[in-house]
């Protein structure tokens, strides 16, 4: 199929449909636009399988719309269940937003000193929170302040160790293995129990505190943070995930201080992901 031809733009959404599927039109639709007037140079993924022109459109929405829409309760679960730890854990709190704060992403609260030994970040004026929109101009950019995030993202690996999204990930030995003195044929369905492994005091020293830091340590952590799967075939919307993730928490934590109005752990039940069997009670209070 060649570059689709300049006209009117395809698959006008019908006032029904899904929010989803009506925004992956609407996007597809501006992305067409552009690609009529020339100006779709670097518009990512979407842009690039419309300009090679070798996926049908419906087959473009299609693998766009899934990408984004599988992302859905596989990221807001595990959000849900970052927010009660971290609303149970606030020193673990303080020091996320310590260190948005050191990046260049939180603004100082009026009145409230930075912590001892977090230098401000040079360059960025103490009145400007990147999240926010920093009016001064020194703003970093996303890519670069979520690269300077370790500990957060570390947060993220805690919680999916704590609650994987799925508790196992499959894989099928494509020739005999020995595993554990077990020989292995191949063709043989293989599962990791990553609940049971995330919670296994052999595997994890204290299991079940709630420490990202065990991630930035020198411990070996090789094949321990498999929540999104491993190798060619792990999960194809991790980096997606990932991001929004963080960026959702960078926002809470420069807004909010979170609250767990219990301490005591939430019970949780498998419906096709893991998820509380009745949601945590969090209250959030404005920082400024």
């Amino acid at each position: 199929m060649g570059s689709p031809e300049c006209g009117n733009p395809p698959m006008r959404p019908p006032p029904y449909r899904d929010a989803i599927f009506g925004h992956a039109d609407r996007s597809i639709q501006r992305l067409y636009r552009e690609f009529c007037r020339g100006g779709v140079a670097g518009g990512g993924v979407l842009a690039e399988l419309l300009l090679q022109g070798q996926l049908p459109l419906p087959s473009i929405k299609a693998n766009v719309t899934e990408f984004t829409a599988g992302g859905v309760d596989t990221t807001a679960i595990p959000l849900l269940f970052t927010l009660f730890e971290l609303g149970r854990n606030p020193g673990v709190q303080r020091a996320l937003r310590e260190e948005l704060r050191a990046a260049g992403g939180v603004p100082p609260s009026p009145g409230v000193p930075p912590s001892p030994g977090v230098p401000p970040s040079p360059g960025v004026p103490p009145s400007s929170g990147v999240l926010g929109g920093a009016a001064g101009g020194g703003a970093r950019a996303l890519p670069e302040l979520l690269g300077a995030l370790p500990l957060l993202r570390a947060a993220i690996k805690e919680t999916l160790r704590l609650y994987p999204v799925g508790i196992t990930v499959q894989r099928y030995p494509a020739t005999d293995v020995v595993l554990h003195n077990y020989r292995v044929p191949a063709g043989t369905l293989c599962q990791v129990a990553l609940y049971a492994m995330g919670r296994c005091p052999d595997v994890f020293p204290h299991p079940e505190r709630y420490d990202p830091r065990r991630w930035l340590g020198k411990d070996d952590t090789t094949f321990k943070a498999l929540a999104f799967g491993f190798g060619a075939r792990q999960c194809i919307g991790r980096r997606l995930a990932e991001a929004e993730m963080m960026l959702f928490l960078a926002h809470v934590l420069s807004n909010f201080s979170i609250e767990a109005v219990s301490s005591e752990d939430v019970p949780t039940v498998f419906r096709f992901i893991l998820m509380p069997e009745k949601s945590p009670l969090l209250t959030f209070r404005a920082l400024q």
